[in-house]
């Protein structure tokens, strides 16, 4: 599974995201995602401090107040402790077409 997401204060328009961490976005991948076995991979790396450094991007092609449709590439760093050729998933061409709902207000 994947999960990414953006913040903003105002409404998102079709454009191109960054992920990085001083602008709130994160993206996640996981893997046997149940308590026994799961592993789990995040974009800001963790632990990191460098506020320039771009993970990746989101780009939304189309957005309307019930669907966003786009794609998107990222690194992400393990969070859950994994070293040597698991430390990295490397996301490439994935694209999404989701339903939106407001949350929270």
């Amino acid at each position: 599974m994947m999960d990414f997401f953006l913040y903003s204060t105002t409404e998102f328009t079709p454009g191109t995201y960054t992920i990085t961490l001083s602008n709130s976005g994160q993206a996640y991948f996981f893997e046997n995602k149940d308590l026994s076995n799961e592993k789990i991979w995040q974009a800001p790396k963790p632990a990191s401090s460098d506020l320039t450094h771009i993970y990746g991007t989101v780009v939304i092609t189309e957005i309307t107040t019930t669907r966003a449709k786009g794609n998107f590439n990222y690194t992400t760093y393990s969070y859950t402790g994994l070293t040597g050729a698991d430390s990295t998933r490397v996301i490439t061409n994935a694209t999404f077409d989701v339903p939106l709902t407001r949350q929270g207000f």
